[in-house]
């Protein structure tokens, strides 16, 4: 095979250990996305950024699918319904979860724009989970349309659990559009456990696939076991053409 690999994503699908380098755990030495390279024989385009949300991932991919040529394959990992992106006037992005704040002790750092942007945030109630589910069916369906009219082959999965909320949970059951979709173009589809999928992250076996207890992100063995979810979807593909 030939052409272009192109994977856009989150920690899921970023070098996890390089942007984490107080990571004392067992280094990886091949990421999912560096095998499936070697195993197609493609040229990788890694696009994923630790932190991303759902529009970040697909702006980019969304870009790189209409301005670069002889992409065979696109693998889209998305991430959290509730992460939010802000655009900044250099073309990057700003993360922000409003969990992270609650939970994850950014709230106590130092840094004045995460303290505003709560405030900012739960004043004028900008962003939540449930537009998150809106949002991420706009943008997979338009991916998935954008692919087909290319010819171009994609993969679509949750790499990590995209919501803990049951009525988050319920309200993406509830979508027309999530029934419309095609399976065929997604691994766990309908993507949470609970709904009969599943994200990457509930078929880890913890401690055995993570990188830690506390650090739920895959270790070697993780990224095995996503490698082999994807060719497996991509043997599916190619057998049904």
């Amino acid at each position: 095979m030939s052409g272009k690999l192109l994977v856009v994503g989150d920690s899921f699908a970023d070098r996890y250990y390089e942007t984490r380098r107080e990571l004392k755990y067992e280094p990886i030495n091949l990421y999912w996305f560096e095998k499936l390279r070697d195993e197609l024989n493609l040229e990788l385009i890694n696009l994923s950024k630790c932190g991303s949300g759902n529009k970040q991932i697909f702006d980019k991919a969304f870009d790189r699918i209409n301005n670069e040529k002889n992409i065979s394959l696109v693998v889209i990992v998305w991430s959290e319904f509730g992460r939010v992106d802000l655009e900044t006037k250099d073309n990057d992005y700003i993360e922000y979860n409003p969990e992270w704040c609650r939970f994850r002790g950014y709230s106590k750092m130092k840094d004045k724009f995460f303290l505003m942007w709560e405030k900012v945030y739960e004043y004028y109630k900008l962003h939540n989970q449930r537009r998150g589910v809106d949002n991420f069916l706009r943008y997979t369906i338009s991916l998935t349309l954008l692919a087909k009219e290319k010819g171009i082959k994609i993969i679509q999965f949750f790499g990590c659990t995209p919501t803990y909320s049951f009525s988050t949970l319920n309200y993406l059951s509830s979508c027309d559009l999530l029934h419309k979709l095609d399976e065929k173009d997604y691994i766990g589809y309908p993507f949470l456990k609970d709904l009969g999928g599943f994200s990457m992250q509930e078929k880890f076996k913890e401690p055995y696939h993570v990188v830690s207890l506390k650090d739920k992100h895959p270790n070697q063995k993780g990224n095995d076991l996503i490698l082999k979810f994807i060719m497996e979807k991509y043997e599916k593909i190619i057998n049904s053409r």
